[in-house]
């Protein structure tokens, strides 16, 4: 019986075993991803390299991109609305008027402001 016990536990594999495979095998998984993610990487600085950083005063008028609630790819401009504070680094407090229904972003200057 004893012999029998020894044998099965013998024939168990190791945890130890389990986890250095466990390791290899996303080792190998991330070098096989890696050159993938590195395009990637790159196609975003070549998309990116155009963007620019807005920055408004107090003062100045903003359209404000409102997302729709039939659909989630519509979204509208509303505004202008008029910058009354910054509480921080892409943070603006507009004047009390501002839409509701939903979260507001993409503060963007009218094309009468920009002319």
């Amino acid at each position: 019986m004893l012999d029998l016990a020894k044998e099965s536990w013998e024939q168990q594999p190791s945890p130890h075993c389990m986890i250095i495979q466990h390791v290899e095998q996303m080792h190998d998984r991330m070098a096989s991803v890696w050159p993938v993610v590195r395009e990637h990487m790159q196609q975003a600085k070549v998309y990116s390299r155009g963007a620019k950083l807005s920055e408004f005063q107090p003062g100045e008028n903003v359209l404000v991109l409102i997302p729709s609630n039939e659909c989630k790819f519509l979204a509208r401009w509303l505004g202008p609305y008029e910058i009354v504070k910054r509480n921080g680094p892409g943070q603006l407090q507009s004047t009390p008027t501002q839409p509701k229904g939903g979260p507001a972003n993409l503060p963007h200057k009218p094309p009468e402001a920009i002319a």
